[in-house]
């Protein structure tokens, strides 16, 4: 990356990799990193993107089923993910499920490009041979699950 390059004109991304595939989420959206916790399954998750809901301190905390986001064709169970992420999304808290957290990556912006395919992992960065899939959050809060969750 050039010395060149400008502070503000840098995003700052929370890489994470899921099975295989390598990830990342805006760090702004980002409240904390922690282990794996017992989920609650819902009864039928099977067109939700909410496959249950987490015990964080003094709250309920919808898990998002990652695999579906993220197109897994074979079976996975999500409860074998170690970290979850724990994001703010339109003022709502979600769990991600992950392998593990990796860190911390700055890109400038014009190095953030559009996908298709996949409303939520709709931004790529390619950084030499690593392909890192963007979480689009945004498109995560207008979804009626997360009012749904909270009244249950």
């Amino acid at each position: 990356m050039s010395s060149s390059i400008k502070d503000e004109n840098l995003i700052t991304f929370l890489e994470f990799s899921v099975w295989e595939k390598l990830c990342a989420v805006d760090v702004k959206s980002v409240r904390e990193v922690v282990r794996s916790r017992e989920i609650n399954i819902l009864s039928d998750t099977s067109s939700s993107m909410i496959v249950g809901v987490i015990a964080l301190r003094d709250e309920v905390v919808p898990v998002i089923n990652i695999n579906k986001m993220l197109e897994v064709r074979r079976f996975r169970s999500i409860t074998m993910l170690k970290k979850m992420i724990i994001v703010t999304c339109d003022s709502d808290l979600l769990a991600i499920p992950v392998s593990k957290a990796t860190g911390l990556v700055r890109v400038p912006q014009e190095e953030v490009r559009s996908m298709d395919g996949n409303i939520f992992f709709d931004k790529i960065i390619s950084m030499g041979k690593r392909r890192i899939n963007i979480l689009n959050l945004k498109n995560l809060g207008g979804l009626k699950w997360l009012k749904v969750s909270k009244e249950g």
